[in-house]
């Protein structure tokens, strides 16, 4: 996509979403008072003035 958005920016962002089921992979134990158990996913966006992937 770097060649086709050619972005002027990097936009990173994380969010948290509930845990379901015991087990994850490669994944370590978070609690959070409003979501209890849960997980972190990072995104990574390339940007431009009219466009983002």
């Amino acid at each position: 996509m770097h060649d086709a958005v050619a972005p002027v920016a990097w936009v990173i962002d994380d969010t948290g979403f509930p845990k379901y089921g015991t087990s994850s992979p490669e994944v370590d134990r978070q609690y959070s008072g409003t979501l209890g158990n849960y997980q972190i996913g990072v995104s990574v966006h390339a940007v431009t003035d009219v466009a983002s992937d």
